[in-house]
């Protein structure tokens, strides 16, 4: 606080927040400065204030002399717990751990605890994390409800696809909650499934759930039957999340192809399916949990090679993983399409933006020299793949620049 100030009390409030945002420290000092006062006795109605904590010894008056006069410079804090009394105000950390022990206990998973002690360490120094402000105990509580709600989800594998706002309402009552908590969810559910979660974004996290904002049909191409009809020739169709198990591969396919973006999906189901004779299934970024399972269903359909593109940025990388686990544990390899560290120099662009990966951390993943390689360049690029003309994964030859097709 700077010399400025006037108000006694606005002094040591201020002395204390910076005490609970620097978790406890007692440096916590202000400078005053009696020049500042409209009166002499505006100074001593001030000084008087700032003595009698003094003598509670909850601060210390620094005083100096010049030219055989005593002036007081600062103000030091000294006994925050003394300065707290004398104020009748309730310490961020009390606050904060009288929020965390509202939340219901039979809602909270063991595996939260983590991310709740982290909040409530936050919240005792004055500061939001994972979308939640000090106090905001309710938000947490249904925070920690949606997350158990979805771990319950996971154990359902014959859940059907849900909004977020019927989701929400279902699980908290409030139909925005899920909406409003989304970072603080996330992060919950990540600690309690760290290897299959970890490396994606909060809505990712959920869409694998099975709760998206409103769920987006389910975008296929290539021969495709339902419920045992083969369908007219097409592009691509479409179908909700909940009926996609009663899809299945009407010939085998030359290849199967997960494309991240909508603009290369329909590019790819228009010019390169007819011709390669292929299934191609559209993530929409982060796949959601039914595009997972209709993925899994058409490869174990199919001895056919697999193959994913996407973005070469970080999230595509991410993407890429998160396909790449779930079908290693159904025993199938994915194979990275157009996703190389020579595309990426030639047809990409700087974007000191993107926050850089960690070298090593995509060990064993068919991905993992290009992530190595991003990881160390001088400069962080990025690819999307529209920038790119599809062609086929089984072709060897360059890939062409070109997004207009």
């Amino acid at each position: 606080m700077s010399g400025g100030v006037t108000d006694p009390i606005a002094l040591l409030n201020d002395l204390l927040d910076r005490h609970e945002r620097g978790a406890g420290a007692r440096t916590a000092t202000a400078r005053i400065d009696e020049a500042q006062f409209r009166s002499v006795a505006d100074w001593d109605g001030f000084l008087a204030v700032l003595m009698d904590i003094e003598r509670k010894g909850g601060i210390r008056l620094v005083r100096v002399r010049r030219e055989g006069v005593e002036y007081i410079r600062t103000v030091r804090l000294q006994n925050a717990s003394a300065v707290y009394l004398a104020l009748g105000r309730v310490p961020a950390a009390t606050n904060a751990a009288a929020a965390i022990a509202s939340i219901q206990s039979g809602s909270r998973d063991a595996a939260f605890e983590s991310v709740i002690a982290q909040i409530e360490a936050a919240w005792a120094r004055r500061r939001a994390l994972f979308g939640l402000a000090p106090g905001q105990s309710q938000r947490l509580e249904h925070a920690v409800r949606l997350a158990a709600a979805l771990v319950a989800r996971s154990l359902q594998p014959d859940a059907l696809q849900i909004d977020f706002r019927s989701f929400s309402r279902g699980a908290t009552g409030d139909s925005k909650a899920l909406a409003d908590t989304l970072q603080a969810v996330a992060a919950l559910l990540k600690a309690s499934d760290p290897a299959r979660l970890s490396d994606l974004d909060a809505e990712g996290v959920v869409a694998l759930h099975g709760v998206e904002r409103l769920p987006s049909p389910v975008l296929v191409s290539g021969a495709i039957a339902f419920d045992g009809v083969v369908l007219p020739a097409a592009p691509y169709v479409g179908f909700p999340g909940d009926v996609t198990h009663r899809l299945t591969l009407a010939a085998r396919p030359s290849y199967l192809l997960t494309i991240e973006n909508y603009a290369s999906f329909v590019r790819h189901a228009r010019e390169r399916m007819p011709v390669d004779a292929c299934a191609v299934l559209y993530t929409g970024g982060f796949p959601s949990r039914a595009v997972l399972s209709l993925l899994m269903r058409l490869v174990g359909q199919s001895d056919a090679p697999v193959f994913h593109w996407g973005d070469i940025d970080p999230g595509g990388l991410r993407i890429f993983r998160t396909l790449e686990s779930a079908l290693r544990c159904g025993g199938c390899t994915l194979l990275p399409h157009l996703m190389t560290t020579e595309l990426l120099l030639a047809h990409g662009r700087a974007d000191p933006q993107r926050r850089r990966l960690t070298a090593g951390t995509a060990a064993g993943s068919a991905i993992s020299s290009l992530w190595d390689d991003m990881a160390r360049m001088e400069k962080i690029y990025e690819l999307e793949q529209e920038g790119l003309t599809p062609n086929s994964p089984l072709d060897t030859g360059p890939a062409l620049l070109g997004a207009a097709g």
